[in-house]
């Protein structure tokens, strides 16, 4: 299927995803990306076990002997006859249910590989392929004539403190910005100029460590960054360093700063708000930084900052930060939250279902489709698969969808709802 600019009628909506990653191998913090990697497995490994500890138990008890026997004959082999066969291993990780996480691994690691122009044409194509019909996305009774994507660019120039013995891992690792933005930006351009179906229109985000950064040199990059309109928001991501609420004058002046500037200039801020993620400074100074009650302490000072709590406070097998998340929602008018990598089931769905039965129609206007793709590949096999769990669902109504995907984020991004439509 192909489609051109022009070829969709003019009164058809755009879809939204307003938290989306465009990255390539040499724009993460390496060692936090492959932590990333190895939590996932380990807590694919758990629940696997958790899932399952009741006839592990009994098989245990059982077979035992025959076990240690049966473990003894392969070991010899092994060890004196033959060489452990891949096919082993793939039957060890089928077994204890974490291949579908490998298979996941090597899928990212494969998007990411390309630069990023490529990656934007082949999500374009993967997406129109597979989720679209009649030239356009469907959900439900509504059509979306194009995709509106937000690129949101983190700060990886933190070293992993969890890693401080490592030789080369004793200072901060540099690795400026800077060289993401522009890969970003270019690929943007080139994107624009290569794609025949111009399904895509991108509002990237910027990103900013103010831990890394003096005053002048945050005051410098807003500047720069939204004087000439070249960003549509910012991104900020407290696991690699960035405290929301900290106590000391200079890292107050610079967050003030950065406040204050996005509540004067009208420009939205999504941040990260998930016990998930890269995680440069270990699990308690992240949780610390990343909790979500850090925020209640910004909206206070700053009640009309227009903020997205990403990932809707996901805490795993616990939900008291979705719980403080909602409360912000309901207290103040610009809070917004994203459901990214939320939504790999049709039961998450269910479980927003009950959200917004209890808590009505603010609720629903404050809610966000989000993929956070690429990252979702961890748990899905590819970008449609994601959107087509979120088309498909019977738990929201179309015109439910229509907000969470459409005029939410419009108004979000734009504090103007009209602009869901081209």
């Amino acid at each position: 299927m192909t489609t051109g600019p022009g070829t969709l009628p003019q009164s058809q909506q755009r879809f939204f995803d307003v938290h989306f990653h465009a990255m390539n191998m040499s724009h993460p913090n390496f060692i936090a990306f492959i932590k990333r990697f190895w939590d996932s497995l380990f807590i694919a490994t758990n629940r696997s076990l958790q899932k399952n500890r009741f006839l592990i138990f009994l098989g245990s008890i059982v077979a035992l002997p025959l076990l240690m026997i049966a473990l003894f004959f392969i070991l010899v082999r092994f060890l004196f006859f033959k060489k452990i066969k891949p096919s082993t291993l793939q039957w060890v990780l089928k077994k204890t249910g974490t291949d579908d996480t490998v298979q996941n691994i090597f899928n990212l690691l494969c998007l990411m590989e390309n630069d990023i122009s490529n990656f934007l044409l082949l999500t374009e194509e993967c997406i129109i392929s597979h989720s679209c019909k009649n030239n356009a996305l469907s959900i439900g009774e509504h059509q979306y004539a194009s995709m509106v994507l937000t690129p949101l660019i983190i700060d990886f120039g933190c070293g992993s403190r969890e890693f401080s013995s490592i030789h080369y891992n004793k200072r901060p690792v540099s690795k400026p910005v800077a060289e993401q933005t522009a890969d970003l930006l270019a690929g943007i351009k080139a994107y624009e100029r290569t794609t025949s179906r111009h399904f895509f229109t991108i509002h990237p985000f910027m990103g900013i460590n103010p831990a890394l950064c003096p005053l002048d040199k945050v005051r410098s990059m807003l500047a720069q960054g939204f004087g000439n309109k070249t960003f549509s928001g910012l991104k900020l991501y407290p696991p690699l360093g960035f405290d929301p609420w900290p106590v000391t004058k200079e890292e107050s002046e610079k967050i003030d700063l950065i406040y204050s500037f996005c509540i004067e200039q009208g420009i939205p801020l999504t941040v990260h708000c998930s016990d998930e993620g890269f995680d440069a400074l270990g699990r308690e100074a992240m949780f610390t930084l990343t909790k979500p009650e850090k925020w209640a302490s910004v909206l206070a000072a700053h009640p009309m900052l227009r903020i997205n709590l990403a990932h809707f406070g996901k805490l795993t097998d616990s939900t008291a930060w979705e719980k403080t998340v909602i409360s912000l929602i309901m207290q103040y008018d610009n809070v917004y939250a994203d459901l990214s990598y939320r939504g790999i089931t049709d039961g998450y769905y269910l479980h927003i279902r009950g959200l917004l039965d209890t808590h009505g129609k603010k609720l629903a206007e404050r809610l966000l489709y989000g993929s956070d793709y690429m990252m979702n590949l961890l748990k899905t096999g590819s970008y449609c698969e994601y959107l087509n769990i979120f088309r498909d669902t019977q738990h929201l109504t179309p015109d439910e969808k229509d907000l969470l995907c459409s005029k939410n984020p419009a108004r979000f991004l734009f504090n103007d709802e009209n602009q869901c439509r081209k």
